[in-house]
């Protein structure tokens, strides 16, 4: 699967994702906020969030 449009359908809350922001060109592996956002940091107590324009679902992680 490939990327998503953030226009015609959106992760689910919670979920890791990686999103792409068109309008700084950067990758992020965040999650989907119930307020909209997508937060992919945190600095002691402040969220740091993006408003991508695209995300695709995570790879599966390997197996040992």
């Amino acid at each position: 699967m490939g990327w998503i449009k953030c226009s015609e359908q959106l992760p689910d809350i919670g979920k890791d994702v990686q999103v792409y922001c068109d309008d700084s060109r950067e990758q992020f592996v965040a999650f989907r906020c119930i307020g909209g956002s997508y937060q992919f940091a945190q600095y002691e107590d402040v969220s740091i969030a993006c408003d991508p324009s695209h995300w695709m679902p995570l790879p599966e992680p390997p197996t040992t």
